[in-house]
Order: C-alpha cells, then sequence, then structure tokens
C-alpha cells in the first residue's frame, strides 16, 4: 500500500511538473507574439460647389460626382463675369484639371481669385503651400482683368497642393479649402451657354 501511495504521490508530482511547463511556454510565447496589421488608407481627393451659394454668386447648374463637378452657365449678357466657390477637400497630394466649353462666347480670363480654408480641420500647410498655375492666379493681380484669350478646350492643370483636410468627413463643413472661381467672357450673340468640368484627383 505504502509503494502504491508513493507511485500516486510521484505521478502526481510529474504530471504537475509536465503542466506548469506547458503553461509557462503557452505565457512565453503569447507575449513574443504580435499581431501585425497592414493595411493603408486610400488616396481620396473630392471637388464640390456648396449648397447654398453666397447672394453675390452666379447661378449654375452643378452636378457633383466626388472628384468631378459638371458646370453649366446660361447667360443673356454679351459681357459677362461669373464668380462662384469650390470646395477641395484631400487625404492627401491633390491636383485639379479643367475643361471649358462655350456655344459661342469668346473666354478671355479664367481666374481663381481667393484660397481660403473653411475650418479648423484644413491644415495649414495646405493653405500656404497651394499651387495656382500662374495664368490662373489673380491672387496678385488686384482684382484686375486682363483682356487675352483663354483656350480650355484640352484638360489643364490650375492648381495643386498637399493633404487638405486633417480629419472629418467627405461632407465635414470644416475641412475644405474654399477656392472662388472667377470666368469672364463676351459674346456678339446670346443667350451664352458654357460647360465646365473640373476633375480633383491625387497628386503622384
Amino acid at each position: 500500500m505504502l509503494a502504491m501511495s508513493r507511485f500516486k504521490l510521484t505521478c502526481r508530482i510529474v504530471f504537475g511538473v509536465i503542466a506548469l511547463m506547458v503553461l509557462t511556454s503557452a505565457h512565453t510565447a503569447a507575449q513574443n507574439a504580435g499581431v501585425v496589421l497592414n493595411g493603408a488608407v486610400s488616396e481620396t481627393v473630392t471637388i464640390s460647389v456648396p449648397r447654398i451659394l453666397p447672394p453675390n454668386m452666379i447661378k449654375a447648374d452643378a452636378v457633383n460626382s466626388g472628384n468631378r463637378i459638371d458646370i453649366t452657365f446660361s447667360t443673356s449678357d454679351k459681357n459677362e463675369v461669373l464668380r462662384f466657390p469650390l470646395l477641395v477637400r484631400s487625404n492627401c497630394g491633390f491636383k485639379v484639371t479643367g475643361v471649358l466649353e462655350s456655344n459661342a462666347a469668346i473666354v478671355t480670363q479664367v481666374l481663381l481669385t481667393s484660397v481660403q480654408p473653411t475650418g479648423s480641420l484644413v491644415s495649414r500647410q495646405a493653405v500656404r503651400d497651394v499651387n495656382i498655375a500662374k495664368r490662373f492666379d489673380a491672387r496678385g493681380r488686384g482684382g484686375k482683368l486682363f483682356p487675352e484669350s483663354v483656350e480650355l478646350s484640352q484638360p489643364l492643370l490650375m492648381l495643386s497642393g498637399p493633404r487638405i483636410s486633417l480629419g472629418g468627413t467627405l461632407d465635414s463643413p470644416g475641412n475644405a479649402l474654399e477656392i472662388v472661381l472667377l470666368i469672364h467672357l463676351r459674346s456678339d450673340s446670346v443667350p451664352v451657354t458654357l460647360h465646365l468640368t473640373l476633375l480633383a484627383t491625387p497628386e503622384r
């Protein structure tokens, strides 16, 4: 009986040691193991016209579709200046190109007159380092228009810059750059119809 009791005790000790070793190994493996998640935020650039335009802005039909906007103007004025705001959001570097088509008018100016942040979620670097193509930049002209014909039948780069939005969503009111676009045109016949397409894409 004594031998049997010693055998049982020995078995319990051996099993206890084995269990302790297994638990220790599992704990060590858990400490050394890590979970690695690989992923990337997709590059996003959007452009739109504000839902509510300021009272002094031209009325137009605008179709927003994410990174593209199509704007149609109609006017009965033979010498018209069209002015309206654009909102650009991005989580990466961006560029905006434009194409302008007209049925009869001569477009004498296409200008970007101002660039302003809409809120605290706009990167300061975006405001400081936005690059407007020289031919479209009116910020240093004092609002003056120059008599030169503008050809926009082929896509032209209008502006580019670094990441704009520090957070928020595609509809957040405080994470966009507001860029005011001015178009000056003249025509011998009316009415005049203009169609402007703007495309915003990641800058690579």
